[in-house]
């Protein structure tokens, strides 16, 4: 990188982007009047869109809010594979959606273990996976991972003992840490252009029913 804040070394340099200025500038576009306030870790850079028509900003099922993230990461990390990803919400809208699977995990857990049978359910967006595997990760009865591939991809709820003496039926291999994060970004990537960058937008229109398969 240089003094002037452009990765160098490839092809052509790649001018850096501040992402809170980028968002700002695409809402002003969009003709939304909203204020974006940023936050950061070790690992993300976050983005909080204040204010604004939530309806619009959020799209069907989040299409939209996923879109919005899909560009600000790509503008942002381009020419650089080791940047923090960008996570954009709205006044709470992800936790809101991850909280409403709780339930619905709860009880595909339970129906797993009392059949002794995995349970599994398609139509679910890369983030809404992510969402039940973090809901069930704490139980050591069963356990969850995705197989397939998208859109036909599906989470599945399987017994503990039945995963350890049974091969994956489908020849597929189970989901990885780094996967399961990558799904996490998707978060706001669901829906919006499928197959990009891990599981971005993978998944089912967003806001189509489950379905369930035992």
């Amino acid at each position: 990188m240089n003094d002037e804040g452009q990765v160098t070394g490839g092809a052509a340099d790649v001018p850096r982007v501040d992402p809170k200025v980028f968002l700002e500038d695409i809402l002003r576009m969009m003709g939304t009047e909203a204020a974006v306030d940023v936050s950061e870790n070790d690992d993300a850079v976050k983005l909080n869109i204040r204010g604004g028509d939530r309806d619009v900003l959020l799209g069907n099922g989040g299409v939209t809010l996923a879109a919005l993230q899909l560009i600000v990461n790509r503008a942002k990390n381009r020419g650089d594979a080791e940047a923090k990803r960008v996570i954009i919400d709205t006044d709470g809208y992800r936790t809101e959606r991850a909280d409403s699977f709780e339930g619905p995990a709860q009880e595909l857990a339970k129906l797993a273990v009392a059949s002794g049978k995995p349970v599994a359910v398609y139509g679910m967006n890369a983030v809404d996976r992510r969402s039940v595997h973090v809901a069930l990760k704490g139980d050591r009865a069963f356990e969850t991972h995705s197989e397939g591939e998208d859109p036909f991809r599906k989470i599945v709820v399987q017994p503990r003992k039945e995963r350890e003496d049974s091969p994956r039926r489908d020849g597929g291999t189970e989901e990885t840490g780094s996967e399961r994060r990558s799904e996490a970004v998707a978060g706001a990537e669901a829906g919006a252009v499928a197959g990009a960058d891990a599981e971005a937008g993978a998944g089912a229109e967003p806001g189509a029913a489950p379905v369930t398969e035992r």
